[in-house]
């Protein structure tokens, strides 16, 4: 299990819920089924627990909670802690924001697609075209400043037009599995070397923790050739492989 939470955000349609159980499927992921008032939209639905309001009611330790079309949502601390993927709307990111307190780093993946695909999805599912039109514009309005809403926080813009392992296998490789990787970072350098301490300056602004080893009897043992060498819990990438690595981390917080 990852010590991340990834909070899949999209507008309605875009496939959030495809995604979360395909990652799921592939990787061994392990997705939130958050609890909701309205009622399965066809016989077996997964992604979510479906309760009645009183049972809602009776919740304890919720994290992140919303409404939608008079229906209610959440998740609680528990679910989160024990599991990678959560499916959310904007609103339930911003309880999230206020309300969790545990262990887990929260990174957004925030689907996109033309509104033409998503009411096509939604029709598919069984949404009628009027209400499929319904949700466009709601979600104009809703996700206008989302960026807002993801201030602060790790998140990437996934492109969703696209056959769905196509994107999940793009959200794992260059997402989730490079961040479990993050967990023992070391850089090898050299004394007066201005590409070592360039990397240097970029590990610190992408915010990562990371161990300096400067000795060069040891580097030579290992047969490295020049430096700096990052060592990624085992992995070694040469100082360009190493510069488009931490800057996509960089790009991802903001800085």
């Amino acid at each position: 299990m990852s010590n991340n939470i990834y909070l899949v955000v999209g507008r309605s349609g875009v496939g959030k819920t495809s995604v979360a159980n395909k990652l799921c499927e592939d990787y061994g992921l392990k997705s939130i089924e958050s609890y909701t008032t309205r009622k399965p939209r066809y016989e077996d639905e997964k992604g979510h627990i479906f309760i009645s309001d009183g049972e809602f009611d009776g919740l304890t330790d919720i994290i992140a909670e919303t409404r939608f079309d008079n229906h209610r949502y959440c998740s609680t601390k528990e679910q989160i802690d024990n599991n990678d993927l959560y499916v959310v709307d904007l609103s339930g990111v911003e309880t999230f924001k206020e309300r969790y307190d545990g262990n887990k780093k929260p990174i957004v993946l925030y689907l996109t697609a033309d509104e033409n695909v998503l009411i096509e999805r939604m029709e598919n599912r069984g949404d009628s075209e009027k209400s499929a039109k319904q949700r466009i514009v709601h979600d104009k309005t809703a996700f206008a400043n989302y960026q807002d809403v993801f201030k602060g926080m790790e998140f990437y813009i996934i492109d969703c037009d696209r056959e769905l392992k196509e994107v999940t296998d793009e959200i794992y490789t260059k997402i989730i599995r490079s961040d479990c990787l993050e967990g023992n970072i070391i850089l090898y350098s050299k004394k007066h070397c201005p590409s070592c301490e360039g990397l240097k300056r970029l590990l610190n602004k992408a915010q990562l923790s990371y161990e300096v080893n400067d000795d060069e009897d040891f580097m030579i043992s290992q047969g490295f050739s020049s430096a700096p060498i990052l060592e990624v819990d085992g992995i070694r990438m040469h100082n360009k492989e190493a510069v488009i690595w931490v800057n996509e981390r960089i790009s991802a917080i903001g800085n």
